[in-house]
């Protein structure tokens, strides 16, 4: 089979729909299956470490330049224009054009796209208005347009079926995969990098997800404050992710908290680093309002960390029962629950042996062997 994959979220720093797009692309070009596999647009890598350049003042150029008005629909027309171009002579030797962020682009061949969540219909106000506007405009032509979606959970699925009115034989559910990186370590392997960022000794609570309204880091910050002065000393939160769209406010709330290192922010740390940050964690909280399937709940579970997150959208089917959970609106309840994490071991011993086993029913191996079936079933059609 051969298969165009846009490569347009392979951009550093990767986040979700990035790291989903990279493991994609990863497992794709080494399967037996792909006879021939293109990316549009192409990817630049670093030569030394084969990961992504990169390029400073270009992602902040198209940051500057998607603040604009209108800048999403002038965008996605350049890119089409773009994409169609590169992929007008493919159609006749039978790619098929996979599209792992939502809005497929021109193209006359086989189609498949993945849609990762309904957010900006559920919760526009999460989101910059210029993209609830380019989704809700864009969104429903594609998903009538694609032979076929991948939904990354049975809660997407669901919610695309119901939302959109299609056939359920025309979406399938696949979960994402878990990189062999995020496991439980030694203390000896991963100290360096705790005492690098300033964590040596630290029983800290951590939490990871780009800086935005959506992943609900105010309620979190407001709930760690109602903590006593002993329990922050001695559990101090970390927050790990880029800082994303309108996140002045929760600037502010943790300002106090920074200056007393009763918190610390990392910002973007690399993937290697990450998976020391997880496994050196006293317990990981992830209480985002609304996901398509929570990735971050995944890595913290197979890196044998035990979890506090909410009890809604697609989290619970992720965790099953491998974590405590809450409401992520009631702020009382979020500090409940987190005095019970922190101060009930066998409680947490058990969430960590129960995540290491839930963890391990998740595969990117199964992930891209799902996807190729896919494949198969448009290529024999």
């Amino acid at each position: 089979m051969n298969i165009i994959l846009n490569g347009q979220t392979l951009q550093y720093p990767l986040t979700g729909i990035g790291w989903y797009t990279w493991y994609l692309l990863q497992g794709l070009q080494t399967h037996p299956l792909i006879n021939q596999l293109i990316c549009i647009p192409s990817i630049k890598l670093d030569n030394k470490r084969s990961k992504l350049a990169h390029n400073f003042l270009q992602s902040n150029f198209k940051k500057i330049i998607k603040s604009l008005p209108g800048s999403y629909i002038a965008l996605n027309n350049c890119r089409n224009r773009l994409f169609r171009k590169r992929s007008q002579l493919l159609r006749d030797r039978n790619f098929i054009y996979h599209e792992p962020a939502y809005i497929i682009r021109p193209y006359a061949g086989s189609t498949v796209c993945t849609v990762h969540d309904l957010s900006h219909i559920y919760y526009p106000e999460c989101h910059p208005k210029e993209r609830v506007k380019f989704l809700l405009r864009y969104l429903p032509q594609s998903i009538e347009k694609v032979d076929h979606i991948i939904a990354v959970s049975e809660f997407t699925r669901a919610e695309v079926i119901n939302t959109f009115n299609i056939s359920p034989a025309k979406i399938t559910r696949i979960y994402h995969g878990i990189s062999k990186l995020y496991r439980p370590r030694q203390f000896d392997e991963i100290k360096a990098v705790l005492c690098r960022l300033g964590l040596l000794g630290k029983n800290y609570l951590l939490s990871v997800g780009t800086l935005e309204p959506r992943k609900n880091l105010e309620r979190l910050i407001l709930a760690f404050k109602q903590l006593s002065e002993q329990q922050r000393n001695r559990h101090p939160l970390v927050l790990v992710g880029v800082k994303g769209w309108n996140h002045s406010r929760l600037e502010q709330l943790i300002k106090p908290l920074l200056q007393k290192k009763q918190l610390h922010y990392l910002g973007y740390v690399s993937e290697l680093d990450l998976a020391y940050l997880y496994s050196g964690a006293f317990a990981f909280v992830y209480l985002s309002i609304y996901e398509g399937f929570g990735l971050p709940l995944l890595e913290a579970m197979a890196s044998g960390v035990p979890i506090l997150t909410a009890n809604g959208s697609s989290l619970l089917e992720v965790v099953e029962n491998a974590a405590l959970l809450v409401n992520p609106f009631d702020i009382d309840a979020i500090v409940a629950k987190l005095c019970q994490l922190l101060g009930n071991e066998e409680l947490r011993v058990r969430l960590k042996q129960r995540g290491l086993i839930q963890a391990e029913k998740f595969s990117w191996k199964v992930c891209i062997e799902n996807i190729i079936n896919v494949y198969r079933k448009l290529a024999s059609a």
